[in-house]
């Protein structure tokens, strides 16, 4: 074989080992992508579910905010599910609610 022939296949090959390169690498993060949006998913999910076990609705014949004091926490229900929770309250300008 010729030596352009050699460049030639030599080149070829460079190409070839970039795109295999190029390709695990895209599917190795777009699996890890894929994989976050279900772990995201699944915790929404999660946390829709703890919601409706420990929130109570009161009905009242207004249409209000749940800022305003139509929803309630069980506080027993979730201390089941969750012993380190304890009833309180959050003040907006502290992150925390102990003092």
């Amino acid at each position: 074989m010729s030596k352009k022939g050699r460049g030639n296949q030599r080149l070829a090959h460079i190409i070839d080992l970039a795109l295999i390169v190029v390709l695990v690498i895209g599917l190795f993060f777009g699996g890890r992508y894929l994989y976050q949006q279900h772990e995201v998913a699944h915790e929404r999910a999660a946390a829709q579910r703890l919601t409706k076990q420990v929130t109570k609705k009161r009905h009242t014949n207004q249409t209000t905010m749940p800022a305003a004091g139509n929803i309630s926490v069980n506080w027993r229900k979730l201390h089941q599910i969750n012993l380190k929770s304890r009833p309180g309250f959050m003040c907006p300008a502290r992150a925390s609610t102990t003092r």
